[in-house]
């Protein structure tokens, strides 16, 4: 027998003991942690006694869907500690479930080796698992959103839209943040889909009515509508140094809160205005399925820029840019220019970023200049910039018209 079958041999039993090793991890640490999970549970307790969710939590403010708390409810009947644990699992599974999708229907048609492969999701693995473990402790949301997003578009493009479309409602009421992806959808003509998701999004909104009445129903939507609004006064200037938005990035000027509100509506315009451009460009353009992943993570850069409130553990939403990078970075020879290095310096700082690792003074002047909201930005430039030698060099035309 060769090194190199010996080699190929033992590959699939390290991956078990990996993913053993993160799930021993991953359960332990939920069991002891996860305050915004306990926001969750509470927030399913009070609404199925009829009472406001978004009023009165111990934890903290509940910022979610009333569906969202709805379909939590079976958790909290086994006790917080375990129903942190399925969450935590339940949130390790979206994780693996984005991977599998990049690796076997994104790079399916690639020419990419399974070496590289493996290399490429050791690399993310190494790049995820600080604010991986950030999600764990917090208990966060992050990975389902993800998830929907990930998978949801993907499913319309494989022409799957009624599951498409419901991922993605399933997405927006626990968030709104899947809003986004409707407006990626409008601009590449994709009407049917939004349709599918918006009444898909109608339906999941009057499941609690069968439970806590109609007005009552109706109530808790309006106040989480009012809660959640990303252009009112409860978001425009909000000031935390842990938080990415562009919000929050203004908030470290000295500037009088209604300059800053404008202000901070005016870059998201123009956030806005430059995906429009860029993606309305491409829509009569043949795309690769490596394409579709670059469109989606620009998007995903767009939410962390555009929604306020948006946290350390968000920058999850970054890991499928760091994907693209990696690809285009084998692609092109692995030959460090001045575009890899400053990527790679984006992708390394959240990578590192914790007081066990750099330190509590060196993290705090990071997080006091916004240094996770500016990689946000320079990701989303770096994206937009097209390839010296594209992707498609090493991959086939998507064979699945979306167009």
């Amino acid at each position: 027998m060769t090194e190199e079958s010996q080699s190929n041999n033992r590959r699939p039993y390290l991956k078990w003991l990996l993913l053993l090793a993160i799930l021993i991890f991953t359960i332990s640490i939920s069991h002891r942690k996860g305050n915004d999970i306990n926001v969750y549970l509470h927030a399913a307790d009070q609404l199925w006694d009829g009472s406001d969710p978004f009023v009165s939590n111990p934890y903290n403010n509940y910022l979610y869907g009333p569906s969202f708390a709805l379909l939590l409810k079976p958790l909290t009947l086994l006790g917080y500690p375990i129903a942190r644990v399925i969450w935590a699992l339940i949130c390790m599974l979206c994780l693996y479930r984005v991977w599998h999708i990049f690796r076997h229907d994104i790079l399916a048609r690639s020419a990419l080796g399974e070496k590289q492969k493996s290399w490429i999701g050791f690399v993310l693995l190494l790049l995820s698992v600080n604010v991986y473990i950030h999600n764990l402790n917090l208990g966060q949301v992050t990975l389902p959103i993800l998830w929907c997003l990930i998978e949801g578009l993907n499913r319309i493009r494989k022409g799957d839209l009624i599951i498409g479309g419901f991922i993605l409602a399933m997405g927006i009421d626990m968030k709104i943040l899947p809003l986004l992806a409707l407006y990626y959808l409008f601009l590449k003509g994709r009407i049917q889909p939004i349709i599918i998701t918006v009444i898909s999004l109608l339906v999941i909104m009057l499941i609690p009515a069968v439970f806590i009445g109609w007005e009552t129903n109706l109530d808790f939507h309006i106040h989480w509508l009012d809660v959640i609004n990303p252009v009112g006064k409860r978001f425009a200037a909000e000031i935390n140094d842990g938080c990415i938005s562009i919000n929050c990035l203004l908030s470290r000027l000295p500037l009088e809160d209604g300059v800053m509100s404008l202000l901070t509506n005016i870059l998201r315009l123009i956030v806005l205005v430059i995906m429009s451009i860029f993606y309305i460009k491409r829509r009569k353009v043949e795309l690769t399925t490596m394409d579709h992943w670059r469109d989606w993570s620009i998007m995903l850069l767009g939410v962390l820029m555009i929604f306020p409130h948006q946290m350390k553990y968000s920058m999850l939403f970054i890991v499928p840019a760091g994907a693209y990078l990696l690809v285009r970075f084998i692609v092109q020879g692995k030959k460090w220019n001045s575009y890899y290095i400053i990527g790679a310096f984006c992708l390394v700082i959240p990578a590192i970023m914790g007081r066990d690792i750099i330190g509590n003074a060196t993290t705090d002047f990071l997080d006091t200049i916004g240094i996770l909201g500016i990689l946000t930005i320079v990701l989303f430039v770096l994206l937009l910039i097209p390839s010296a030698a594209s992707v498609k060099e090493i991959q086939q035309k998507d064979p699945i018209k979306i167009h």
